[in-house]
């Protein structure tokens, strides 16, 4: 869906008239267009060092979208910054 979205901006129409030559609804356009913009701003992945995570028992963060990321235990700071990525 992001591909719609770069079509709308390369078109030159307006979201309205973009969505009215392809019969789609505008706030489907404009939800896309929110999505896309916050994936700029980092999509919500931090870097991750190896060996940064302890070896004993692993925590498991699953996001509404399916993803899911396992990382040690005792890394509760790693753990933080993923919960609150999403």
């Amino acid at each position: 869906m992001f591909s719609m979205v770069e079509e709308q901006m390369a078109s030159g129409l307006s979201g309205k008239a973009f969505c009215r030559s392809r019969g789609i609804a505008a706030t489907t356009l404009y939800y896309w267009k929110r999505k896309k913009a916050r994936s700029r701003d980092g999509g919500g992945f931090i870097t991750l060092s190896v060996g940064a995570v302890p070896p004993r028992g692993t925590v498991e963060v699953r996001y509404p979208n399916g993803v899911r990321i396992q990382v040690g235990a005792g890394d509760l700071g790693l753990i933080s910054q993923l919960v609150r990525a999403y």
